[in-house]
């Protein structure tokens, strides 16, 4: 069996308490220079601008069919379909200093037509859902 020995040492250089407080202040003097450079740098930047109006919005459209053949409707008497349907939701909100305004609408809206396969029956369009 080996034996393996390892010997390591740290050197350090004794600076003086003098040494250190003129470095301390040499990184200070650097420090404040630096600073003075950032808060110049700043005032040189445009103001943000705050727009008083945002917006939110959001939109559905739903469109579906219904078509039922002829043997089905025979038998179950029933009636094909198409639907057509939509929501909208709208936000307008103003902001200025102390004054605040908000306005929302909400909206839903669907249409409906009835189609019999077997006869030329032409129903009418006819609304089913109106939510303001």
């Amino acid at each position: 069996m080996k034996n393996i020995i390892v010997l390591s040492g740290y050197l350090s250089a004794q600076t003086s308490p003098d040494g250190i407080q003129a470095k301390i202040d040499e990184v200070s003097k650097q420090k404040s220079a630096i600073e003075s450079q950032i808060a110049d740098l700043n005032k040189q930047l445009p103001a943000p601008i705050v727009k008083p109006w945002t917006y939110k919005e959001n939109a559905t459209v739903n469109i579906g069919q219904n078509l039922l053949g002829s043997n089905w409707t025979a038998f179950y008497d029933g009636n094909s379909t198409l639907n057509l349907g939509g929501q909208a939701y709208l936000e307008a909100s103003y902001q200025n200093k102390r004054h605040s305004w908000s306005n929302s609408f909400d909206g839903i809206s669907g249409f409906f037509k009835n189609i019999n396969v077997d006869s030329s029956i032409n129903y009418n369009i006819n609304k089913n859902v109106d939510i303001l």
